[in-house]
């Protein structure tokens, strides 16, 4: 109470000031308040010492603990940036594997619509030239045609894909112009010689299509 704090303060004075052995009974009881006062302070100043260092004892548990979440978001994000950066050059790796594929496609692709005309041109070609023997060259050697003229011109476009002799080529027209009856050695061996020709390249049509079949 405050009459109380003014009496301790109007006393202090003569109870602190006289010897401790020379005091009498009030000043005792006034030193023995002031100490008591005293030691009330002092209990009240380490009772809050002791709160703030249960504060910073707090505070030190929480940097820790933050310390340690921070380290362990570190330690995830350098995790998924190595995770990422694992992704991103598979993908890479995936894309260029996919672009090569591609290409590979697109040549084989390309590859096979050559073959496919190589294929269809040797076809025809051989056709053609089966034709050409089977029919028109037939009828010259054998005599059996009525126009060998005409059979002869209709040879001529196939010759002229034909790598022939001079001399043969030269040969060919009087040749299949004369009736069978009427041709020498010299004659049946142009004939042969025609029909070998048309017979090897024939063949080499044959072997160019099945080349271009797909394997």
């Amino acid at each position: 109470p405050e009459s109380c704090r003014k009496m301790l303060l109007a006393s202090v004075t003569s109870a602190l000031g006289a010897p401790s052995d020379e005091r009498h009974e009030l000043q005792v009881a006034v030193v023995a308040m002031i100490g008591q006062v005293v030691e009330a302070v002092q209990a009240k100043l380490q009772e809050a010492v002791d709160a703030e260092g249960a504060n910073v004892g707090g505070i030190e548990a929480r940097r820790t603990e933050l310390q340690a979440a921070l380290a362990a978001l570190e330690e995830a994000l350098t995790a998924a940036k190595d995770d990422f950066d694992t992704k991103k050059r598979t993908l890479a790796q995936a894309a260029e594997a996919a672009l090569w594929a591609k290409g590979v496609l697109q040549e084989k692709q390309e590859a096979q619509r050559t073959g496919d005309a190589a294929m269809v041109q040797a076809k025809e070609s051989k056709a053609a030239l089966d034709k050409g023997i089977e029919v028109d060259l037939h009828a010259i050697t054998e005599g059996t045609s009525e126009s060998p003229t005409q059979n002869y011109e209709a040879l001529l476009p196939l010759l002229k894909e034909l790598a022939l002799d001079q001399s043969l080529q030269s040969a060919l027209p009087s040749v299949c112009a004369k009736k069978a009856a009427d041709r020498g050695s010299f004659d049946s061996m142009v004939l042969e010689q025609l029909g070998q020709t048309l017979r090897d390249a024939a063949a080499a049509h044959t072997k160019v299509a099945e080349e271009a079949l797909p394997a």
